[in-house]
């Protein structure tokens, strides 16, 4: 199973670099064997992929200035077409292997056919983690206060972006991560918190 991430970063310099090391070394220990595609012309980011083993398109769909959400998605899934696909805003740290809860939901009656979320916890970070360090944020993430209205973590197959046939969105937003959770529901795909 292939999971691919895919995130929408700004240039990787401050106040932005630090959040996007993290997300990006924190994939890379819990989650190794993915791609992480970035979707972005800010200054640097095609280099910085260049340098790091991500992929970075060149040529990005933008309105007004802002990358679109949706040829992100579409772009992943065109370069791969049988995997699952994670869309993380760029300052979020996954701290666990997900192939397993994929894995698991896969194996039910679902069969790829499924939307999985989660909320995200606000930890204020201020520097780039050491891998011991994420270890020890992993651990006591439970001490970390949670907010229920963001959901900026969603993994889908491929195939599944396609069914949803996601409007035009630019990225930072409000609307495209509410739109997927109703459209999904729309459509009977089962729309599942994790």
């Amino acid at each position: 199973m292939k999971l691919i991430f895919i995130t929408i970063p700004r240039s990787f310099k401050e106040p932005y670099l630090n959040s996007q090391l993290n997300m990006l070394n924190a994939i890379r220990k819990y989650n190794s064997k993915s791609e992480v595609i970035f979707y972005s012309d800010d200054n640097g980011v095609y280099e910085f992929a260049q340098k790091n083993n991500c992929i970075a398109p060149q040529n990005i769909k933008k309105m007004d200035n802002l990358p679109l959400v949706n040829s992100a998605l579409e772009y992943g899934a065109s370069l791969f077409p049988e995997a699952f696909i994670c869309f993380i805003n760029s300052d979020i740290l996954v701290l666990g292997d997900l192939i397993p809860i994929i894995s698991s939901i896969n194996k039910t009656k679902f069969n790829n056919n499924f939307v999985l979320t989660a909320y995200r916890l606000e930890a204020k970070v201020e520097k780039c983690l050491s891998d011991d360090e994420l270890n020890a944020l992993k651990v006591n993430h439970r001490n970390i206060k949670g907010r229920h209205h963001a959901l900026d973590f969603f993994i889908f197959s491929s195939s599944i972006i396609k069914k949803l046939n996601m409007p035009t969105y630019r990225v930072g937003r409000i609307g495209w991560d509410s739109w997927i959770a109703g459209n999904s529901r729309k459509l009977r795909i089962p729309f599942i918190d994790v």
